[in-house]
């Protein structure tokens, strides 16, 4: 007569085996190559913007005028575009770290600049459609990036255009969210910037959160300040 337990209740399952976070990221050599090979691509301010704000795919999807101060060389983060199926929804930002205000280099505000003034022309060749029948919740947002008729850009379609873009430079790939993390990694690795500076530009809740993600990419960090505490305290010759 057959048992009545379950055959694979003697089953052992092997161990969860826990693997380093790998993060794929360009230097900022491939990361310049990049830029200069999207000369012509309509999204050219875009991945522009992505690579010098470490800013999330859906907090610049959702970037509008009023959140960018030219002046002053900042733009703000107060939402976010999320894909739900093929069309939109808004997000605002799950911690009060989201909520930043970053500063943009002068030349990037020269390419927003001239972005707003093509966008500008393409709304009057266009401005019978131009926005319309937008998700709700997005028919009065004045979005810096939109498609030729005004609309909204999807956030999957955006990864996929950088795909293309990628391809067409001939750089290793890397996905849209590889820019986030290239960002972060030029500005830690190769500018030597504070790791609070980097965290709050990226919206994380806590410095350590961003410790987590990019500390074992800095292993010269690590050598450079024992060879610097060793050159002020071990006497000559010793």
């Amino acid at each position: 007569m057959l048992g009545t337990g379950n055959p694979a209740d003697d089953v052992e399952f092997p161990a969860a085996v826990k693997h380093d976070r790998v993060l794929s990221a360009w230097n900022s050599t491939q990361l310049k190559t990049f830029l200069t090979s999207t000369d012509g691509d309509r999204l050219r301010p875009l991945w522009l913007l992505y690579a010098t704000t470490g800013a999330r795919r859906g907090e610049l999807l959702g970037l509008t005028w009023d959140d960018v101060d030219l002046t002053a060389a900042t733009i703000t983060i107060r939402r976010g575009l999320v894909p739900v199926g093929y069309t939109v929804a808004v997000s605002e930002p799950k911690t009060e770290a989201g909520r930043r205000t970053i500063a943009v280099p002068a030349g990037v505000c020269g390419v927003l600049r001239r972005h707003k003034a093509a966008q500008k022309a393409e709304k009057m060749a266009s401005r019978d459609v131009w926005g319309k029948d937008r998700p709700e919740g997005l028919g009065d947002l004045d979005l810096v990036f939109t498609n030729e008729i005004g609309r909204e850009l999807h956030p999957d379609r955006v990864s996929k255009l950088f795909e293309h873009a990628v391809t067409k430079s001939k750089q290793p790939r890397i996905s849209l969210h590889g820019l986030r993390h290239t960002h972060a990694t030029i500005a830690l690795i190769e500018g030597k910037q504070p790791v609070s500076v980097v965290s709050r530009r990226l919206g994380h809740s806590k410095t350590s959160v961003t410790l987590d993600f990019y500390a074992h990419a800095m292993p010269r960090d690590d050598e450079e300040a024992s060879d610097a505490v060793a050159a002020l305290v071990v006497p000559d010759g010793f």
